[in-house]
């Protein structure tokens, strides 16, 4: 494949036009992909090294919430999980390794990546600081969202739920990070979106894939905005991903310029689709604290 030219000290990119910027720029990532110079995000050394006990059939439960300790914040969170609404018949857990035992290996494993992730969201330029930060707040009240309505659906787990929506718009990080060589594009905040827009469920998809992710999750990124999916009866994170961004927009700047939602095979897969709309909200509107419980777990205001 012909190298694709990269942005010269001669060539000033505020003098691109609009439709060439965008082309550069997309241009610039998928050369840099398909030659393995594509600069992903990676996993925190936590989460890694808890994904990496929970796949080793030798560890358990000890060895688990010894891992989660090494991270006094993380081990806190994960307590107060397992002493939240959903197991409230339960004896008050005191201890990690009772709330390791409660909550699950694999649930704990997509807690621990969920609450870890916070780190990845951050960079030197104060405009694409800003945008991270933004970025963060949005996906987290998507996470939230996705852990009420996975606790809806059957046979799905609040907790993958939560990880489903905070992962669902990581494409977007290398792309500010690219964003970064190209001052017209941080001076236009709509034309960042476009290109964010454009790119980030491929891209998304590929960083997930380079975390090892497994296919529910992998899809994530690309189900988000496919209002058409239907790849099951049974409802899956790509459908609650996608009512749950759809949500989030509610009471925001982000607009839903969608079909209605009682059009979308997701929605109706859902005991909101017998509701109607407004239904589906006034469900929401019922699970306020819990919603606010996890944006507060998963510091939504980015202390």
């Amino acid at each position: 494949m012909a190298t694709v030219d990269k942005p010269t000290h001669s060539t000033s990119p505020a003098a691109l036009s609009r439709t060439h910027l965008v082309k550069e720029l997309v241009d610039r990532l998928t050369d840099d992909h398909l030659n393995q110079r594509l600069q992903l995000p990676t996993l925190p050394d936590i989460a890694l090294r808890i994904r990496n006990a929970v796949a080793d059939e030798g560890k358990g439960i000890p060895d688990i919430a010894r891992l989660v300790q090494a991270d006094p914040t993380i081990a806190l969170k994960v307590i107060q999980v397992a002493n939240s609404a959903r197991f409230a018949n339960l004896r008050p857990a005191d201890s990690t390794q009772t709330a390791v035992a409660r909550i699950g290996l694999t649930q704990t494993r997509d807690l621990v990546i969920s609450l870890s992730m916070r780190t990845l969201f951050g960079a030197r330029s104060p405009v694409i600081a800003l945008r991270m930060k933004e970025l963060w707040r949005h996906s987290v009240r998507v996470a939230s969202i996705s852990r009420v309505l996975a606790g809806i659906g059957p046979e799905l787990d609040p907790e993958r739920g939560t990880l489903a929506g905070l992962v669902h718009d990581v494409g977007a990080l290398p792309v500010l990070g690219y964003a970064t060589h190209y001052p017209q594009l941080l001076e236009d905040s709509q034309l960042l979106d476009h290109v964010i827009q454009r790119l980030r469920g491929r891209i998304g998809s590929l960083v997930l894939r380079s975390w090892e992710f497994d296919e529910a999750l992998t899809t994530i990124p690309l189900a988000v905005d496919n209002w058409s999916r239907d790849p099951r009866p049974m409802p899956d994170y790509g459908d609650v991903v996608l009512l749950a961004n759809i949500f989030a927009r509610f009471g925001s700047q982000r607009t839903y310029d969608g079909p209605p939602m009682v059009t979308l095979p997701a929605f109706n897969k859902f005991p909101l689709g017998a509701l109607g709309p407004e239904g589906g909200v006034e469900v929401l509107e019922l699970a306020r604290d819990e919603i606010n419980a996890t944006m507060q777990m998963l510091n939504a205001d980015g202390s």
